[in-house]
């Protein structure tokens, strides 16, 4: 019985050092076929075969490096106010005065244009015809100004930089602000960018993680610059 009992416990050993053997080895077969794209709003993974492109992938084929107009007729008064950063000029999502149809199934909104951009946690700063974010194009990264009436890009900022974690995907986090004619960008990596609204120029950059001696947090910098009194404020970790 003694000899019964070791045989069957060594046996029971061996089929669960066997079964967790074939786990790991299907789980890595499995990983090796596919892959996780990231997160979206509604926090869902998203997952897609490893020989496919990605939808970054597909974008900078479709668009290239093509270069784009300037903004050359567009003052810097032209972007005062309106919906200036993150959650609007009063970031409390609230636009006074306007009202809305919020019964979409007899009144739904009508599709004006639709385009890829890429990959990103930036909401917009609009103002106008214009309409300010930041996404990630292979390893750079962006502040873009679009038409906001046809969906044509006007310009690009770039820096030569690429952030990504696997829970949220590539790209910046933060939407722009516009104030005084600027616009001030922080991106995943702590580069803090302040640009002309007219043409993208760049009037100064400086680097958030460095200037704190911060790292870079694992899910990226993430703050919507807020501009006050002549200061610009930026959360550097924590």
């Amino acid at each position: 019985l003694v000899a019964w009992a070791v045989a069957t416990r060594r046996l029971a050993d061996g089929v669960r050092r066997a079964t967790l053997i074939a786990t790991i080895l299907i789980a890595c077969g499995v990983w090796t076929v596919v892959r996780m794209e990231g997160l979206t709003g509604d926090h869902t993974f998203e997952f897609a075969w490893r020989f496919t492109e990605t939808c970054e992938e597909r974008l900078l084929a479709d668009v290239g490096d093509r270069s784009t107009a300037s903004l050359s007729a567009l003052s810097a008064a032209d972007v005062e106010g309106g919906w200036s950063g993150f959650r609007g000029p009063g970031r409390d999502s609230v636009i006074p005065g306007v009202r809305i149809e919020t019964d979409w199934s007899a009144s739904a909104p009508i599709e004006l244009w639709r385009r890829p951009i890429g990959p990103g946690w930036s909401s917009f700063a609009v103002h106008g015809n214009f309409a300010y974010t930041q996404e990630q194009r292979g390893e750079d990264e962006l502040v873009t100004c679009y038409d906001a009436n046809t969906g044509e890009p006007l310009w690009t900022h770039r820096d030569a930089v690429r952030f990504f974690d696997s829970m949220g995907g590539a790209g910046p986090r933060a939407t722009p602000t516009l104030s005084d004619g600027r616009v001030y960008a922080v991106g995943a990596t702590g580069i803090l960018n302040v640009l002309d609204v007219t043409d993208g120029a760049l009037l100064w950059s400086r680097n958030v993680a460095a200037d704190t001696e911060s790292e870079v947090p694992i899910w990226g910098f993430s703050s919507s610059p807020l501009v006050l009194d002549g200061s610009v404020i930026v959360a550097a970790g924590g």
